[in-house]
């Protein structure tokens, strides 16, 4: 064997079964998923009926996907916002020779921005 049909056959060797359970565990299913999205299917009734892209349809057409994508968007754009600003501020106080407290203390203010940020929007947009 060649060394380099031998480093193919060691690549192939150490990475095949990663992506055999890559494939079993992640992609079968969204495929999975995607074709029964083209068919009415419940729980209870196991019977399938074919629908094409009427789910789709279905689900553009509901006011409540675009108001949850509205949130979704602000949510993320001010979460972000804010945690990029407080991440500048504690960089430049580390930059000025500041307490290293205060510098942890910003740091974690802007990981608690993600938690406070979805009490919030828990509290006013999710009744």
């Amino acid at each position: 064997m060649t060394p380099r049909a031998e480093q193919r056959a060691w690549v192939l060797g150490t990475t095949g079964p990663a992506l055999v359970f890559l494939a079993v565990i992640a992609y079968l299913p969204i495929a999975y998923a995607v074709m029964l999205s083209f068919f009415k299917k419940t729980a209870f009734n196991p019977a399938m009926k074919w629908v094409g892209l009427d789910n789709y349809r279905y689900i553009l057409e509901e006011p409540e996907l675009w108001q949850a994508f509205a949130r979704s968007i602000v949510f993320t754009l001010g979460s972000v916002g804010l945690q990029l600003a407080l991440g500048l501020v504690a960089a430049s106080f580390g930059a000025a020779r500041a307490p290293r407290w205060l510098v942890a203390a910003i740091t974690l203010l802007g990981i608690a921005i993600n938690a406070w940020g979805m009490t919030w929007f828990q509290a006013n947009y999710l009744h």
